[in-house]
C-alpha cells in the first residue's frame, strides 16, 4: 500500500514543463547548488509516462548527491513516485519569508504562489492631495494687496485699463540666443548615449535559430499503362488510372569488323643448349627421348636422346648432362623463337607428379643459344568460330545504343523530349545474320572481315510526362506537416509486369524517390505553428537551455543560436526579434 501523502515546510523548487524531457529537468538540476531539489510537476506531465522515466531521473540526481521529491496532484504521478522510490508531497505550506539571493534556475524559497490583490498595484506616494485651506479668488487677492481699503467693480474696471495702457507703451522684450555651456552640453550627451543604451537594450537584441529539420527519404511505386500511340492516339483513355502513350521504333542494325589470324607457321629456328638432369631418388630413372623440360614461364624444351639418370647414392644425387631443343610453341600457344636463348636456369618436368618433380629435374649452366623469331599467321576454324561469335555478341550489344541514337534523332527532328523503355522485355531482336568469306580455312593472311545484321524494336515514351506522374505520386505519398525538399529524378526505376496482354499495351511498376522534412516555412500552416511553438518556449531563456529545448523536438535534426549583440546571455523576450531560419547550407547539399 502507497505511504501516506504529507505536506512539507519550505523548500528550493523547480517548476517542470508539461512536456519537458528527463534529460532537460537533470540539466537544470545539476546546475543548482542546492542539495534538496522539489520538482512542482503538473498533471499529465510528460516524465509520468512511465515509472522508468522517473527512474532513471532519481538515479542520476542520486549519483550527483542530491536528494529528489516531487510535488504533484497526479494521482497516476503519485502512485508511479511511491514505485519509484521517490518522496512525493501533495501541496505547498503558506510562504514564511523569501530569500533575496536567487540561484541561476527558477528557484523559489516559498512554495505558495498567491495572487496579487488589486489594492497591491495601487501607487500611493505620488497621488494628489486635497488642499485644507481655503483657495483665494482675484478679488481675494486684491482685497488683500490693497488691506482694508474696500474695493468696487469700478475701482477693478479702472485699474485694469491702467495696466492695459502701461502694456501698449512698454517695449518688447528681446530673446537673446547664447551657445549653451560646456556643462550643458556634456549632460545633454551623457542622458543621449543612456537614452540610447535603454533603448538599444531593449529594442535591438536578437537571435537567429538555425536548424536542420528532421528528413527521412520516402518512395513511391506506381502502375503505369503503356499505350500504342499508333492505335490510341497520343492521350490514351483505356480506363486506367495512369496511362501514357508510347511510340515503336523498328530498325535494322548492320556491323562489321576485321578479326586476327591467330593461327600460326613456325619458320624460325630454335634455341638449344645442355642441361644438367638431376636425381633425387635412391634409384635409377629412365627418360625417352623427347620428354618435355619446361621452365617458370613456360618455355618449354626436350631432350632430343633418351638418357638414364644414375640413383642418389652415398656422394649426393645423381645427375647426368643432355642436350635439349626448343619446342616452336611454347605452354600458352605462343611461338619460343628468340625469346628461348634464356641464361642458366632450373626446369621441372610437367609430364610427371607434382610430388615426383621434387625427385628429378633440371638445371643449366650456360645459355641457350640460336632461337629465331620467324612466324607466318594463317586462319584456323577456331578464327572463324570465334569471329562468328564475337560478331553475334557485337550486334546484340549495339541495340540499345542505336535504339538510343534513334530516339535522339527523333526528339532533334520534331522538338521532343522521349526515352527509350530499357529492360528486360522492353527490346525485341531477331537472330543475328553473321557473313564471313568462304575459303579462308588455312589460308595464310594475317587477318580478314566479318560483317552482320539484326533486327530490333523499342519502345520511346514522353519523359517529362512519365516524371509528372511519378512526382504527383510522391507528392501524396509524403507527410501532411512535411515539405519535399528533393525529388531524386535519377533514382527512377521501373519493371515491365504485363506485356501483350491487350493489343499495343503494357504495363510497368515504376519507382522514385524522394526527401521529405519538417515545414519550417512560416508561409506554410504547419511551418507556422511549429516556429511560433519555437519562439513562444525559448522567448527568455538561455541560450544553452533554449538549444536544449529545440534539439529535443522531434521536428528537429539539429539547432545552432545565435544572438545580438554577442555577449546577450539569454533569447529576447520580444518574439518579432527572434529570427527562426532553415541551415541554407543544409538545403544546398541537396540541390547538388
Amino acid at each position: 500500500m502507497d505511504e501516506p501523502i504529507r505536506q512539507i515546510s519550505k523548500r528550493k523548487v523547480l517548476y517542470v514543463e508539461l512536456d519537458e524531457e528527463i534529460t532537460s529537468i537533470f540539466e537544470r538540476v545539476e546546475r543548482l547548488n542546492y542539495m534538496d531539489v522539489y520538482l512542482v510537476v503538473p498533471e499529465r506531465a510528460a516524465i509520468f509516462q512511465s515509472v522508468v522515466n522517473l527512474s532513471i531521473l532519481k538515479k542520476k540526481i542520486d549519483d550527483l548527491g542530491k536528494k529528489l521529491s516531487l510535488i504533484t496532484k497526479d494521482p497516476i504521478g503519485i502512485r508511479l513516485a511511491h514505485k519509484a522510490e521517490i518522496q512525493v508531497f501533495d501541496q505547498l505550506e503558506k510562504p514564511k519569508k523569501i530569500e533575496e539571493e536567487q540561484p541561476e534556475e527558477d528557484v523559489l524559497e516559498d512554495f505558495s504562489v498567491e495572487p496579487i490583490s488589486a489594492v497591491s498595484n495601487e501607487i500611493k506616494d505620488d497621488a494628489p492631495t486635497r488642499l485644507t485651506k481655503k483657495k483665494l479668488s482675484i478679488f481675494d487677492i486684491v482685497r488683500k494687496k490693497k488691506g482694508n481699503r474696500s474695493f468696487s467693480l469700478g475701482a477693478m474696471r479702472q485699474f485694469l485699463e491702467k495696466r492695459k495702457d502701461a502694456e501698449m507703451f512698454k517695449e518688447p522684450s528681446k530673446f537673446a540666443l547664447g551657445a549653451p555651456s560646456r556643462k550643458t552640453m556634456g549632460t545633454l550627451v551623457v542622458a543621449s548615449l543612456a537614452v540610447l543604451l535603454l533603448i538599444s537594450y531593449v529594442a535591438l537584441p536578437g537571435a537567429t535559430v538555425t536548424v536542420t529539420p528532421e528528413f527521412n527519404v520516402i518512395e513511391q511505386s506506381v502502375n503505369i499503362t503503356f499505350a500504342d500511340a499508333s492505335i490510341y492516339g497520343t492521350n490514351p483513355s483505356i480506363g486506367s488510372s495512369h496511362t501514357l502513350a508510347y511510340y515503336p521504333i523498328d530498325m535494322t542494325i548492320e556491323n562489321s569488323l576485321t578479326y586476327t589470324s591467330t593461327g600460326q607457321i613456325f619458320t624460325g629456328t630454335s634455341a638449344s643448349g645442355y642441361v644438367t638432369m638431376i636425381n633425387e631418388r635412391d634409384s635409377n630413372w629412365e627418360l625417352v627421348a623427347l620428354t618435355r623440360l619446361q621452365t617458370e614461364d613456360g618455355l618449354i624444351f626436350r631432350i632430343q636422346d633418351s638418357v638414364t639418370v644414375p640413383a642418389s647414392g652415398a656422394n649426393g644425387p645423381g645427375s647426368v648432362q643432355t642436350f635439349v631443343v626448343a619446342d616452336e610453341i611454347d605452354a600458352y600457344g605462343r611461338a619460343i623463337g628468340d625469346r628461348g636463348n634464356i641464361g642458366a636456369s632450373s626446369f621441372f618436368l610437367p609430364g610427371l607428379r607434382e610430388a615426383s618433380q621434387k625427385d628429378l629435374y633440371a638445371r643449366s649452366d650456360a645459355a641457350m643459344t640460336g632461337g629465331v623469331t620467324a612466324v607466318t599467321l594463317k586462319v584456323s576454324q577456331e578464327d572463324l568460330n570465334a569471329a562468328e561469335s564475337l560478331m553475334k555478341a557485337t550486334l546484340e550489344d549495339m541495340t540499345a545504343d542505336e535504339l538510343e541514337n534513334e530516339v535522339g534523332n527523333r526528339n532533334l527532328l520534331n522538338e521532343t523530349n522521349l526515352d527509350l523503355l530499357t529492360g528486360y522485355g522492353a527490346i525485341e531482336m531477331s537472330d543475328p545474320s553473321v557473313s564471313i568469306p568462304t575459303n579462308l580455312l588455312e589460308s595464310l593472311q594475317d587477318e580478314f572481315d566479318v560483317t552482320g545484321s539484326i533486327q530490333v524494336s523499342g519502345i520511346a515514351f514522353d519523359h517529362d510526362e512519365f516524371l509528372r506522374i511519378l512526382e504527383k505520386a510522391l507528392n501524396d505519398r509524403k507527410s501532411p506537416d512535411k515539405e519535399l525538399i528533393k525529388i531524386d529524378s535519377s533514382s527512377v526505376s521501373y519493371e515491365i509486369v504485363e506485356k501483350d496482354e491487350s493489343p499495343g499495351q503494357l504495363k510497368i511498376t515504376a519507382t522514385i524517390k524522394g526527401i521529405e522534412a519538417y515545414a519550417i516555412n512560416p508561409e506554410t500552416e504547419g511551418g507556422a505553428k511549429l516556429v511560433k511553438k519555437i519562439k513562444e518556449h525559448i522567448a527568455g531563456k538561455q541560450i544553452r537551455e533554449a538549444e536544449d529545448y529545440v534539439q529535443n523536438l522531434s521536428e528537429i535534426n539539429k539547432v545552432t543560436i545565435s544572438s545580438w549583440p554577442m555577449w546577450a546571455p539569454t533569447i529576447p523576450t520580444v518574439l518579432e526579434n527572434i529570427k527562426i531560419e532553415v541551415d541554407e547550407a543544409w538545403l544546398q547539399s541537396f540541390s547538388d
